[in-house]
């Protein structure tokens, strides 16, 4: 009976920001599947990389990213930034969905920089330390963004590594 009582409570668990918790069963088949759709949808490799600049602005949840991810494509263009072959944009979190409703997720849009650059009224220059990172390169939809970071966290884990202490990032 008493064993009874905490599995209910372990099940009714919420995270600090609201977010329920799954039973750990389901979690562990959810992630063993995640790993294995993302091992059959491109590659995955471990490469150092030099400092990465950034021009940044900072978002608040999933709604209205798009404005600014356009506000930084306009700041770009007025720059002339956009002409370069290597024009790449991408997204900082700093808040994980799994633990955080959507719409209260930190996150930066950013757009990838060849030098450092000042903070405007619009943008915040950041930087991307050198180091090692988990290299991903897949094709997916908008929805499959999630499974995509369960699935990547899930193979680093079982491969040895941890992740930094920093923020989480991607690379469009």
């Amino acid at each position: 009976m008493y064993y009874n009582n905490e599995i209910s409570k372990i099940r009714q668990i919420k995270s600090n920001i609201g977010q329920l918790l799954k039973p750990f069963h389901d979690y562990i088949c959810e992630m063993e599947n995640n790993k294995n759709w993302i091992l059959t949808q491109g590659s995955i490799s471990i490469k150092n990389s030099a400092e990465k600049h950034l021009a940044t602005i900072y978002h608040i949840g999933d709604k209205g990213i798009e404005e600014k991810f356009g506000q930084l494509i306009q700041w770009a263009n007025k720059k002339r930034l956009t002409n370069n072959s290597n024009f790449k944009m991408g997204t900082i979190y700093y808040d994980s969905y799994k633990m955080t409703s959507a719409d209260k997720v930190r996150k930066n849009a950013f757009f990838l920089l060849e030098s450092p650059v000042k903070k405007d009224n619009t943008i915040i220059p950041k930087s991307i330390p050198s180091g090692k990172f988990i290299i991903a390169n897949i094709e997916l939809s908008v929805e499959e963004f999630s499974k995509a970071w369960r699935g990547l966290f899930n193979w680093m884990n079982e491969n040895g590594f941890s992740k930094r202490d920093a923020p989480a990032f991607e690379i469009y």
